[in-house]
């Protein structure tokens, strides 16, 4: 049984396929707005090689990993998919200790144009240096602490823990902290010219220092609607930009 015989055998006619095991995928697929997929925490979509799915139809999974490594996952501009995406149906598990920057990456390359990217309570492990370039939201639990919870990025790697890119505009990011564990450089970069841009409720904290800068806009000298709210940069931890503070100019 495949993914691509289910489509064939479905035609036309609006069907929703539940998926309880693993579907196999033969080749890159199309996914009609007449066919929906509903997933068990069982069910997974799984491929030997790389192969590509845009999904068209309804979407309906639990927050488990449902899609297989091998396998791109996108969401088309004008489908019935999902608004809410979650990293941990490409296998991001907030533990601090599963590497789940790959599946946050997935999940931001799947979203389309105003997709809720939502993260949930606890640590997620990164060493991508993860980017996004269309207009969304990113959205935890609220700031981390260890008394509380919420939501954190625990940055591994050597570069820029979040660029937002030049189409990523309006976006808002919201409810989590982001932390230097690694060698990074930056922890938030601004490549969208900040345009109806809004930060609320975020922590940008350095457990090791940010080479540059906390948080950083790259317009050359100016930063245009950026809207910052209840935002923490713990400045006495992080980078300064060519003699800056922590919120630097590039």
């Amino acid at each position: 049984d495949s993914l691509d015989a289910a489509i064939t055998e479905a035609g036309t006619t609006r069907v929703v396929l539940s998926i309880d095991c693993n579907l196999w995928m033969g080749s890159n697929v199309t996914v009609p707005t007449t066919l929906g997929l509903t997933f068990t925490a069982r069910g997974q979509l799984v491929s030997t090689v790389a192969q590509t799915v845009t999904v068209n139809g309804s979407w309906s999974a639990p927050r488990t990993q449902v899609i297989g490594t091998n396998i791109t996952v996108v969401f088309g501009a004008n489908s019935m998919s999902p608004s809410t995406l979650c990293p941990e149906w490409w296998g991001a598990i907030p533990d601090n200790s599963t590497a789940s920057g790959p599946a946050i990456q997935a999940m931001f390359t799947a979203g389309k144009n105003g997709s809720i990217y939502d993260l949930a309570q606890g640590r997620y492990r990164s060493a991508t240096a993860l980017t996004i370039n269309k207009p969304g939201i990113i959205r935890g639990t609220g700031k981390y602490s260890a008394l509380s919870g919420g939501t954190k990025i625990n940055y591994t790697g050597a570069g820029i823990a979040l660029t937002l890119q030049a189409n990523a505009r309006p976006f808002l990011l919201e409810n989590f902290s982001v932390d230097n564990v690694g060698t990074g450089t930056v922890g938030i970069q601004f490549d969208n010219t900040t345009a109806q841009t809004i930060v609320r409720n975020v922590e940008i904290n350095g457990s090791v220092r940010w080479s540059i800068a906390g948080m950083r806009t790259m317009t050359t000298g100016n930063i245009l609607h950026l809207r910052l709210y209840d935002v923490d940069i713990r400045a006495g931890n992080m980078g300064e930009p060519e003699g800056g503070g922590a919120l630097g100019v590039a």
